[in-house]
């Protein structure tokens, strides 16, 4: 999974600079191609953010699932042991 400083992130009118000097460079028939890539690349990267935060919500959920688990599991063996101790007397 990508970290928060993974990738190019910050300040969105620099990445908007770099992308128009990229246009720049970009012979211009392929231009509106560029263009495109470029936007259906921004659109990607914005679904894939939220598909992380997703599968960020999903493992703390799980993390949850299994201490709440593992303390049943200690009440369970807790409760076990008080009731053979009562029948051993």
């Amino acid at each position: 999974m990508a970290r928060e400083d993974d990738g190019p992130q910050g300040d969105p009118e620099s990445n908007n600079a770099e992308e128009e000097q990229d246009l720049d460079n970009v012979d211009p028939a392929f231009a509106q191609e560029y263009e495109a890539l470029s936007s259906t690349m921004d659109e990607i990267n914005e679904w894939m953010d939220v598909l992380e935060r997703k599968s960020n919500d999903l493992v703390n959920q799980m993390r949850q699932l299994i201490e709440e688990s593992k303390q049943g599991d200690d009440l369970v063996l807790d409760s076990d042991m008080s009731a053979g101790d009562s029948a051993a007397n």
